[in-house]
């Protein structure tokens, strides 16, 4: 993770091209479901490409996981940012069925669940902690029969343009 040596690892990442490669890996599970994946406005922040990948592609495929077949499956992602605050706020809503309710307190820790729990939670937990080391914070928050959202917030470093 980003503890070891944080600054050589590093470098522009343009979460629109990740999200995109996302897609394009995912893409069968998506028919199969019936599903689309909408990126919204995205930008370039600082961070380890691999760190981000790993984050973004887990919250996406969170909906794969939760996803009723008797419904298409809409998964949206978009980005919204701060200057005052200088943070970056990174959306992942989907229409899938909210995870288990007894989960959505324990969803990012893996600390005393049963074994099920724990391996439902096991990927969401390392995104917890990537979005920690970075000084931020994840939550995901149930929308009802409307599915559910994460949201992503961290420090960023904004380059010039939205893609």
């Amino acid at each position: 993770m980003i503890e070891h040596d944080k600054r050589s690892m590093l470098e522009e990442v343009n979460l629109s091209q990740l999200l995109a490669e996302i897609k394009d890996n995912i893409q069968p599970a998506l028919e199969i479901a019936h599903g689309y994946l909408e990126i919204g406005p995205m930008m370039t922040i600082t961070a380890c490409p691999a760190e981000m990948k790993f984050l973004l592609f887990h919250m996406v495929t969170h909906a794969l996981k939760y996803h009723q077949l008797d419904s298409p499956l809409l998964i949206k992602v978009w980005m919204d940012s701060s200057i005052s605050t200088q943070t970056c706020d990174i959306f992942v809503q989907d229409t899938s069925q909210c995870a288990n309710e007894y989960l959505i307190e324990k969803i990012f820790w893996t600390a005393d669940l049963d074994e099920e729990a724990y391996q439902e939670t096991f990927t969401l937990s390392l995104c917890r902690k990537i979005v920690e080391n970075y000084n931020g914070s994840i939550s995901l928050k149930p929308l009802g029969n409307e599915g559910e959202l994460f949201t992503v917030t961290l420090p960023c470093t904004i380059m010039p343009s939205y893609l």
